[in-house]
């Protein structure tokens, strides 16, 4: 018996701020045998069922002529922890 039968499986998409509120659930693709194009999934599967999608919002910041100070990465880390936070508090 396989050791992760009843694991869930978790889909993290990081995405810009921008298009966080309005990011929706992905739907599945596959390959058509006939055609070689990318087509819906027709029918679920027991391992789709065990599967989360998650959003996680990253705000996107360029910097071409330095790296980060100490001080926007600590900023930076707890903007990402409390969006972290966040989804889980949505997800109870």
């Amino acid at each position: 018996m396989p050791v992760y039968q009843n694991a869930k499986i978790r889909l993290y998409f990081v995405v810009p701020d921008d298009v966080y509120n309005t990011f929706e659930r992905q739907d599945y693709t596959t390959q058509d045998n006939t055609s070689k194009e990318d087509r819906p999934v027709k029918r679920t599967n027991s391992i789709l069922d065990s599967v989360e999608q998650w959003a996680m919002k990253h705000f996107l910041r360029y910097t071409f002529a330095s790296p980060l100070s100490p001080e926007e990465s600590d900023n930076g880390r707890r903007l990402l922890q409390k969006s972290v936070n966040r989804l889980k508090l949505s997800k109870s």
